[in-house]
This record gives C-alpha cells, structure tokens and sequence, in this order.
C-alpha cells in the first residue's frame, strides 16, 4: 500500500494495490484499516497511521522482550546444542511478528537460523577433527 499524503488535516489518498487507481480515504475510514476500492471492488488495508515502523506501541515491551530473547538464543545456537537454541530464537523472532514487531522479528529469524546452521557446520566440523 502506498501512501500518497499524509497531511492531518486533509484525507489520506491512498493507491489500491489490485487495480492502481487513487482512493481519497476519510480519517476514520483509516483507522478501521480496511477500505473497498471504488473500482475494482476489492479489500484493501490501509497504512495504519497508530503503529509505527516498528509496530503496536502497545505490545512494545514484550516485543523487545522477545527480540533479545531470540538474540541471545540465536547466539548461543553457535555455540551449544544448535538445533534446539535456533529453532528457540525462530520462534522468539515469531512472537516479535505476531505483535507488529515485524522488522525486527524478521531479522530475528534470519540471524537465529544462519546462527542455527553455522553451528551445525561447526560442530560437525570440530567433531570429525578430533576423531
């Protein structure tokens, strides 16, 4: 969805993903985060102008919570019992998803499972050195 304008005292414009054409939206229709487009007749949900980039201040505490959760795991998967540590911090990274944290969760994931995998390949590797 892209936002064409953001002023506070005028309506959001915003594009339909499906069809392209411009929407003018009314403040509450923004707040509900679903229109109809007037064209194609299909759902879309718009920018809600309440949550930030890194989502719902609301559930901001227990995001963070969750995200040096599966910092912390995604680190120690490196290091000791690889699967059980990454697979911790992936779910960590999806519970900072499931509360908006969704660039941070995202990258949660990404680094638990790179930290998952070079600590398989580290740990085989060391075990079969020292046979």
């Amino acid at each position: 969805m892209e936002t064409l304008n953001v002023n506070s005292n005028v309506d959001i414009i915003e594009k339909c993903v499906y069809c392209g054409s411009i929407v003018k939206l009314s403040r509450e229709e923004v707040n509900t985060a679903i229109y109809f487009c007037p064209q194609c007749h299909r759902e879309n949900v718009a920018w809600d102008l309440r949550k930030g980039f890194f989502g719902d201040p609301e559930y901001k505490e227990t995001s963070v919570t969750w995200l040096f959760l599966g910092l912390i795991s995604g680190i120690l998967s490196l290091f000791f019992v690889p699967p059980i540590f990454g697979i911790a911090g992936m779910f960590c990274g999806y519970r900072c998803l499931s509360k908006g944290f969704y660039f941070a969760g995202g990258l949660v994931i990404l680094f638990s499972m790179v930290l998952m995998i070079l600590g398989v390949t580290f740990g085989t590797y060391f075990f079969r050195s020292f046979l």
